[in-house]
């Protein structure tokens, strides 16, 4: 099997949904760009194709793979400690989490630790900002250049259209904002098929060539 996926969250059943439901919203930007470094590794496993680093009261580290095909690392987690950091320290701690389960890991259950800790280590270092490309389209007669941009933070997924004309951004408008779930916007990010540009406007298109946006700036 091919490493694919990464989660982190406490335990779903010693503590309580609203907890566990906000963690997982908080920790979904960092977990998205593991996962996109991973399509870049393609890592080989023995039987899992994802990671979920499980918080835990009071336990010793320990791996156990399950029958859907998941690797599960538990790792210690502090219910009141998590509860008493400032919002904006939240990233650095999932990031910490992640990093604890990552390492804990035993041998038996091969991960590409170098890789994942070296991104874990990248987006902390870009404060822990979230972005890419999904579309872009170019002109060189135009000398110009339209994006589909995503990003995600704890709060939200974002699309963005950007315009670059001589590498000066001429546009830049909100497309999409939803929460920040893939099982929520990559259903709706896939529609956003391709990019039309001219010297006055971009269109977005969808399914069976419709405009799903326009913006002028001619």
């Amino acid at each position: 099997m091919i490493l694919k996926e990464i989660y982190v969250y406490p335990d779903l059943v010693e503590f309580p949904q609203e907890l566990t439901s906000s963690f997982r919203d908080y920790s979904r930007h960092i977990c998205n760009y593991l996962e996109r470094a991973l399509r870049l590794i393609k890592f080989e496993t023995k039987g899992y194709y994802k990671l979920a680093v499980i918080g835990c009261s009071d336990i010793a580290p320990r791996a156990f793979v399950n029958s859907s095909g998941a690797l599960g690392v538990k790792v210690s987690f502090k219910s009141e400690q998590y509860l008493n950091i400032p919002i904006e320290r939240v990233p650095d701690y999932i990031s910490d989490m992640l990093r604890s389960g990552i390492n804990a890991c035993p041998d038996e259950y091969p991960l590409p630790k170098e890789q994942l800790l070296a991104a874990l280590d990248e987006l902390r270092g870009a404060g822990f900002k979230n972005g890419w490309v999904h579309k872009e389209k170019k002109s060189a007669k135009l000398d110009m250049l339209a994006q589909l941009y995503c990003s995600m933070t704890m709060q939200n997924f974002s699309l963005e259209i950007r315009v670059y004309q001589k590498g000066k951004m001429i546009c830049q408008k909100e497309l999409l904002r939803t929460v920040p779930d893939e099982i929520v916007f990559l259903p709706k990010l896939r529609e956003y098929k391709t990019l039309k540009l001219s010297d006055e406007y971009a269109e977005v298109h969808g399914p069976e060539s419709s405009i799903l946006a326009r913006v002028s700036f001619g």
